[in-house]
Protein backbone atom coordinates (compact mmCIF):
# COMPACT_ATOMS: atom_id res chain seq x y z
CA UNK A 1 0.00 0.00 0.00
CA UNK A 2 2.78 2.17 0.49
CA UNK A 3 4.47 1.89 -2.51
CA UNK A 4 1.00 2.81 -4.24
CA UNK A 5 0.37 5.87 -2.35
CA UNK A 6 4.58 7.23 -2.98
CA UNK A 7 3.94 6.21 -6.66
CA UNK A 8 0.71 8.31 -6.47
CA UNK A 9 2.54 11.19 -5.07
CA UNK A 10 5.34 11.05 -7.67
CA UNK A 11 3.06 10.86 -10.59
CA UNK A 12 1.13 14.06 -9.30
CA UNK A 13 4.71 15.64 -8.83
CA UNK A 14 5.67 14.92 -12.03
CA UNK A 15 2.91 15.74 -13.52
CA UNK A 16 3.41 19.45 -12.52
CA UNK A 17 6.65 19.48 -13.14
CA UNK A 18 7.00 18.15 -17.19
CA UNK A 19 3.92 20.91 -17.52
CA UNK A 20 6.13 23.46 -16.96
CA UNK A 21 9.43 22.02 -18.32
CA UNK A 22 10.56 22.29 -22.16
CA UNK A 23 10.01 19.86 -24.95
CA UNK A 24 11.26 16.37 -23.89
CA UNK A 25 14.61 14.35 -25.71
CA UNK A 26 13.94 10.62 -25.89
CA UNK A 27 16.38 7.69 -26.42
CA UNK A 28 17.25 4.28 -25.09
CA UNK A 29 19.87 2.60 -22.81
CA UNK A 30 21.34 -0.63 -22.28
CA UNK A 31 23.87 -2.45 -20.12
CA UNK A 32 25.19 -4.40 -17.54
CA UNK A 33 24.10 -5.19 -13.84
CA UNK A 34 26.35 -5.98 -11.33
CA UNK A 35 24.31 -7.05 -8.52
CA UNK A 36 23.90 -8.49 -5.23
CA UNK A 37 22.10 -9.32 -2.02
CA UNK A 38 22.58 -7.55 0.81
CA UNK A 39 21.47 -9.66 4.28
CA UNK A 40 22.45 -9.48 7.89
CA UNK A 41 22.12 -13.32 7.85
CA UNK A 42 25.06 -13.44 5.04
CA UNK A 43 27.51 -13.91 8.46
CA UNK A 44 29.98 -15.68 6.19
CA UNK A 45 29.39 -13.83 2.75
CA UNK A 46 28.46 -16.64 0.97
CA UNK A 47 26.45 -14.47 -1.37
CA UNK A 48 28.52 -12.76 -4.56
CA UNK A 49 28.13 -10.62 -7.33
CA UNK A 50 25.69 -11.82 -10.59
CA UNK A 51 26.30 -10.02 -13.91
CA UNK A 52 23.15 -9.58 -16.17
CA UNK A 53 21.65 -6.64 -17.79
CA UNK A 54 18.88 -3.74 -18.30
CA UNK A 55 17.41 -2.33 -21.09
CA UNK A 56 14.91 0.24 -22.02
CA UNK A 57 13.56 3.88 -23.02
CA UNK A 58 14.20 7.23 -21.44
CA UNK A 59 12.92 10.86 -21.49
CA UNK A 60 14.72 14.09 -20.61
CA UNK A 61 12.99 17.13 -19.62
CA UNK A 62 14.35 20.26 -18.83
CA UNK A 63 13.13 22.22 -15.90
CA UNK A 64 16.03 24.93 -15.49
CA UNK A 65 19.56 26.30 -16.23
CA UNK A 66 21.16 23.17 -15.76
CA UNK A 67 18.42 20.82 -13.93
CA UNK A 68 16.82 17.94 -15.93
CA UNK A 69 14.31 15.36 -14.99
CA UNK A 70 14.83 12.29 -16.53
CA UNK A 71 12.24 9.15 -15.83
CA UNK A 72 12.99 5.64 -17.57
CA UNK A 73 10.90 2.66 -18.00
CA UNK A 74 13.68 -0.51 -17.87
CA UNK A 75 13.90 -4.32 -17.45
CA UNK A 76 16.32 -4.80 -14.89
CA UNK A 77 17.65 -8.38 -13.96
CA UNK A 78 18.98 -8.64 -10.38
CA UNK A 79 20.07 -11.18 -7.97
CA UNK A 80 22.95 -12.78 -6.56
CA UNK A 81 24.76 -16.19 -6.42
CA UNK A 82 26.15 -18.48 -3.50
CA UNK A 83 28.68 -21.85 -3.97
CA UNK A 84 28.60 -24.34 -1.46
CA UNK A 85 30.04 -28.07 -1.97
CA UNK A 86 30.83 -27.34 -5.20
CA UNK A 87 27.01 -26.23 -5.92
CA UNK A 88 26.85 -22.45 -7.69
CA UNK A 89 23.09 -21.59 -7.68
CA UNK A 90 22.41 -18.39 -9.53
CA UNK A 91 19.32 -16.18 -7.67
CA UNK A 92 18.12 -14.22 -10.93
CA UNK A 93 15.07 -11.72 -10.36
CA UNK A 94 13.76 -9.92 -13.33
CA UNK A 95 11.86 -5.93 -12.85
CA UNK A 96 10.22 -3.85 -14.59
CA UNK A 97 11.72 -1.00 -13.32
CA UNK A 98 10.56 2.76 -13.15
CA UNK A 99 13.60 5.26 -11.89
CA UNK A 100 12.81 9.08 -11.82
CA UNK A 101 16.57 10.72 -11.92
CA UNK A 102 16.91 14.20 -11.21
CA UNK A 103 20.29 15.27 -13.38
CA UNK A 104 22.23 18.24 -12.10
CA UNK A 105 24.69 19.37 -14.92
CA UNK A 106 27.86 20.41 -13.43
CA UNK A 107 29.50 21.10 -17.19
CA UNK A 108 27.28 20.94 -20.21
CA UNK A 109 27.63 17.24 -21.33
CA UNK A 110 28.71 16.07 -17.82
CA UNK A 111 25.80 15.31 -14.88
CA UNK A 112 25.38 14.31 -11.33
CA UNK A 113 22.31 11.69 -11.01
CA UNK A 114 20.06 11.11 -8.05
CA UNK A 115 16.28 9.91 -7.57
CA UNK A 116 13.86 6.80 -6.60
CA UNK A 117 13.13 3.70 -8.52
CA UNK A 118 10.86 1.44 -7.88
CA UNK A 119 10.28 -1.99 -9.41
CA UNK A 120 7.53 -4.68 -10.33
CA UNK A 121 8.64 -8.39 -9.93
CA UNK A 122 8.04 -10.36 -13.22
CA UNK A 123 9.96 -13.62 -12.77
CA UNK A 124 12.32 -14.89 -9.72
CA UNK A 125 14.49 -17.84 -10.46
CA UNK A 126 16.77 -20.20 -8.65
CA UNK A 127 18.88 -21.86 -10.87
CA UNK A 128 21.87 -24.59 -9.13
CA UNK A 129 24.33 -26.31 -11.33
CA UNK A 130 27.27 -28.33 -10.71
CA UNK A 131 29.94 -30.71 -12.99
CA UNK A 132 26.95 -32.98 -13.85
CA UNK A 133 23.50 -31.54 -13.96
CA UNK A 134 21.49 -28.00 -13.53
CA UNK A 135 18.17 -27.37 -12.64
CA UNK A 136 15.90 -24.42 -12.09
CA UNK A 137 13.17 -23.33 -9.58
CA UNK A 138 10.65 -20.92 -9.71
CA UNK A 139 10.58 -18.51 -6.56
CA UNK A 140 8.49 -15.95 -7.30
CA UNK A 141 6.25 -16.63 -4.43
CA UNK A 142 8.63 -16.32 -2.12
CA UNK A 143 9.68 -12.45 -3.35
CA UNK A 144 7.54 -9.15 -2.73
CA UNK A 145 6.20 -8.11 -6.08
CA UNK A 146 7.80 -5.07 -5.63
CA UNK A 147 11.16 -3.00 -4.92
CA UNK A 148 11.86 0.15 -3.93
CA UNK A 149 15.59 2.10 -3.22
CA UNK A 150 17.91 4.69 -4.27
CA UNK A 151 19.63 5.67 -7.18
CA UNK A 152 22.70 7.92 -7.47
CA UNK A 153 25.41 8.56 -10.14
CA UNK A 154 27.08 9.98 -12.97
CA UNK A 155 26.60 10.72 -16.45
CA UNK A 156 28.14 11.88 -19.73
CA UNK A 157 26.98 12.73 -23.49
CA UNK A 158 28.42 13.09 -26.64
CA UNK A 159 26.98 16.20 -29.04
CA UNK A 160 26.09 13.03 -31.52
CA UNK A 161 23.67 11.60 -28.90
CA UNK A 162 25.45 8.89 -27.66
CA UNK A 163 25.39 8.77 -23.56
CA UNK A 164 27.44 6.92 -21.24
CA UNK A 165 26.02 6.41 -17.80
CA UNK A 166 27.37 4.60 -14.22
CA UNK A 167 24.31 4.09 -11.61
CA UNK A 168 24.73 2.79 -8.16
CA UNK A 169 21.01 1.25 -6.45
CA UNK A 170 20.37 0.45 -3.26
CA UNK A 171 17.07 -1.14 -2.29
CA UNK A 172 15.37 0.23 0.72
CA UNK A 173 12.50 -2.24 1.09
CA UNK A 174 12.49 -6.31 1.47
CA UNK A 175 13.51 -8.48 -1.31
CA UNK A 176 11.67 -11.39 0.53
CA UNK A 177 8.01 -11.68 1.84
CA UNK A 178 7.82 -12.47 5.66
CA UNK A 179 8.58 -15.92 6.15
CA UNK A 180 11.01 -17.95 8.86
CA UNK A 181 12.15 -19.83 5.48
CA UNK A 182 13.59 -16.95 4.06
CA UNK A 183 16.56 -14.46 5.13
CA UNK A 184 16.35 -10.44 4.88
CA UNK A 185 18.20 -9.08 2.24
CA UNK A 186 18.03 -6.31 -0.17
CA UNK A 187 19.56 -5.67 -3.61
CA UNK A 188 22.25 -3.83 -4.21
CA UNK A 189 23.11 -3.03 -7.98
CA UNK A 190 25.92 -1.11 -9.67
CA UNK A 191 24.93 -0.41 -13.36
CA UNK A 192 27.09 0.60 -16.44
CA UNK A 193 24.71 1.81 -19.30
CA UNK A 194 25.03 2.98 -23.14
CA UNK A 195 21.97 4.90 -24.46
CA UNK A 196 21.35 6.85 -27.66
CA UNK A 197 19.14 10.19 -27.47
CA UNK A 198 16.76 10.98 -30.57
Amino acid sequence: MKHLLLTLFLATSLSSIFAQSKSPVFGVKAGLNFANLISPDDDEGELSRLTTFHFGATAEFGIGQNLSLQPELLFSARGATTTEDSVEAKLKYNYIVLPVMLKYYAQPNFSVEFGPSIGFLTSAKVTAANNTASVGVDVKKLLNSTDFGLNLGLGYKLNNGINFSTRYYFGLSEVYKKSSDTEKAKHSVFQISVGYTF
